[in-house]
């Protein structure tokens, strides 16, 4: 089963020069939200899809990596001590708790999925109530890189594009598949189609 892309995660350590480096490049951000994570957001939106910028915002709020339990804020504040940029693709998903079962079955690390919902202000100034279902997984040979599989509820989207390719990879890997499938042991049902599908 194909997967569309939800959205990209994007790391910045500092959220305002992200904020302004968006603005200038032409994309309408969200108002600054805060997440239960530690980190905070702005939405850059897309047609169908989004590129969430995340800083870390509370440092006291990161909750640290346990067994069986993937943090959050903790992931993207440990790669932000190495670069910045995309940390973690998101996948669309219709029940991410049955996407967390089929991933744990393929053998891949999962995670008790992630519930919660907010106030989210547009960037018209109307205001939404915005649920999430999270279910992550990451594998051994990518401890750089996380993946998420993403229900999102009331949504508005008023962006102009969206995405045509990603790459994920280490510096230097450009003219890899963005995605290792079978040689990393990630199964061919993870591979993503440029737009949603839903």
């Amino acid at each position: 089963m194909r997967r569309g892309i939800d959205h990209l995660v994007l790391c910045a350590k500092d959220r305002e020069t992200a904020r302004r480096r968006y603005q200038r490049l032409g994309f309408s951000l969200t108002p600054y939200a805060g997440q239960p994570f530690g980190t905070g957001n702005h939405l850059a939106l897309l047609d169908g899809s989004f590129i969430e910028l995340v800083a870390v915002a509370a440092p006291e709020r990161l909750v640290p990596p346990a067994p069986g339990h993937f943090s959050f804020g903790a992931f993207n504040a440990r790669f932000l001590e190495k670069h910045e940029g995309l940390s973690m693709l998101v996948f669309a998903s219709d029940d991410a708790r049955g996407d967390q079962r089929a991933f744990a079955e393929r053998g891949l690390e999962t995670y008790p999925p992630f519930d919660f919902e907010r106030k989210a202000e547009l960037p018209d100034g109307s205001e939404t109530t915005v649920s999430f279902s999270l279910a992550f997984v990451t594998h051994r040979e990518m401890p750089e890189a996380a993946f998420s599989c993403a229900s999102i509820t009331a949504r508005s989207i008023s962006g102009i594009c969206g995405f045509s390719s990603i790459r994920m990879g280490p510096d230097g890997s450009s003219r890899r598949s963005w995605l290792p499938r079978r040689r990393s042991g990630l199964p061919s049902s993870l591979a993503a189609s440029p737009r949603r599908t839903r």
